[in-house]
């Protein structure tokens, strides 16, 4: 194993990434809580949870995002989340709820193409949501690089995941 990647492995197995973490305040507003739908609750979630993220970088990485952000509050209150759980079995927590991008439509026409083609349902809404939010903080990120002196990175986040990826290591920053 080459020095440099020796190294990004023993700062991430020392967990030198978690001085970047920050703690929630303890009274976080929780907005989308009043979506209207589930699908918009979730969308308006990711963007409030990854404009908390702070962009975070090691030297050799090659690869961009660390999460910063550890524990997020649930989708739904207590009460909601009795309610459903009461109901139906769950096999997730209700944290996050999955996101399934169509990978391969992402991967073929990048984020910005993806965004152009959503109409006006609130499913589209809630696509155009995510993809706003993922693509500032990947903005964030690449000024990040920037300064750091990695125009490399920076370069590579300033491609994808807005347009497709042109290359493997595009495509792995991408996903």
């Amino acid at each position: 194993m080459n020095s440099r990647i020796h190294d990004l492995f023993e700062r991430q197995w020392e967990r030198e990434h978690h001085k970047a973490r920050i703690e929630l305040p303890t009274e976080l507003e929780l907005p989308y809580r009043n979506a209207e739908s589930d699908v918009l609750r979730t969308a308006l979630r990711l963007r409030q949870a990854l404009e908390m993220e702070t962009p975070y970088l090691f030297d050799e990485e090659i690869i961009a995002f660390t999460r910063t952000v550890p524990g997020l509050p649930r989708i739904f209150s207590d009460e909601e989340w009795a309610e459903i759980s009461g109901k139906h079995f769950i096999h997730e927590l209700g944290n996050v709820s999955n996101l399934s991008p169509d990978y391969g439509k992402v991967m073929n026409q990048g984020l910005l193409a993806v965004r152009e083609r959503l109409g006006d349902s609130d499913e589209h809404e809630a696509m155009r949501i995510s993809i706003d939010a993922i693509l500032d903080l990947t903005k964030r990120y690449a000024d990040v690089a920037r300064n750091m002196g990695r125009t490399d990175l920076a370069e590579r986040l300033e491609r994808v995941p807005a347009y497709p990826p042109r290359t493997f290591l595009e495509a792995l920053q991408s996903l």
